[in-house]
């Protein structure tokens, strides 16, 4: 019917009507918070490469498995790989397109002004802890990868419960920001996103809490743009991206 309208104001005009196209639709993709600074700095390019534009909505892991499982239609999902192989076993992505793009380790961050504390052994490192005021760690609640494995730490340390009134508890934060601005004396998380605050000191944890996760990608089962999501896939598989892996803090992916 409006098309109709708009055709017989173009006969009165005297003007030829020509319908327009519909506009491509924004590739959605749902993205980790370990993965940030990589997507963001990658974003315009992933938009060129699809073809259409593309809005990236940031979360922790967990979190965003439940907004995709609770139904939520995306194109792209962006996770640790422990994360998307249940996001997978859901059917919620297609398993067969899981790439994985890059893997960074978990540590401490502390002021670089300041004296950096050996943490090189549980006994050292339970020390160190305990002698904090502060300390500032993700949510486990959030289903962070980092936050639900110290949490893990912490226990196995024996020190949960005397650590839990100097928690600082956060989602989709970089924790170091709180150490550089003096607000605390610790920081919890991932190495790229330590690394990325001016003036932090990252200290991998002791061997025996050691821990590598690798970040991965894959297309949504319920994707509306399945080529273009594709091509974002290949993308950040391609060598082409190594170079702002590394430049964010992050390796890249072992091969598996």
């Amino acid at each position: 019917m409006r098309i109709k309208s708009l055709i017989a104001i173009a006969l009165v005009l005297g003007a030829p009507f020509v319908p327009t196209a519909p506009a491509a639709a924004d590739i959605k993709v749902l993205c980790a918070s370990g993965m940030r600074e990589i997507v963001s700095e990658l974003q315009t390019r992933l938009g060129q490469v699809a073809g259409q534009p593309m809005s990236v909505s940031f979360g922790e892991a967990g979190d965003l498995q439940k907004r995709i499982q609770g139904g939520e239609i995306a194109d792209v999902a962006i996770l640790p790989r422990i994360v998307l192989d249940q996001v997978a076993a859901d059917g919620n992505v297609v398993a067969g397109t899981i790439i994985d793009i890059s893997q960074s380790s978990i540590g401490i961050g502390v002021r670089k002004d300041r004296p950096i504390p050996d943490i090189s052994s549980a006994e050292k490192f339970k020390q160190a802890l305990s002698a904090a005021k502060v300390i500032v760690a993700t949510d486990p609640a959030s289903g962070g990868v980092a936050g639900v494995h110290v949490a893990d730490v912490f226990r196995r340390l024996g020190i949960a419960e005397q650590l839990a009134p100097k928690l600082k508890l956060t989602r989709g934060q970089r924790n170091a920001l709180f150490v550089a601005n003096g607000e605390a004396d610790i920081a919890v998380q991932l190495s790229n996103e330590i690394r990325i605050v001016p003036g932090i000191e990252f200290i991998p944890f002791p061997p025996e809490f050691e821990r590598t996760f690798v970040f991965s990608a894959a297309l949504a089962t319920r994707t509306k743009e399945a080529n273009a999501a594709k091509a974002i896939l290949q993308f950040l598989a391609s060598a082409e991206t190594t170079a702002v892996v590394e430049a964010k803090g992050m390796d890249r992916a072992a091969v598996r």
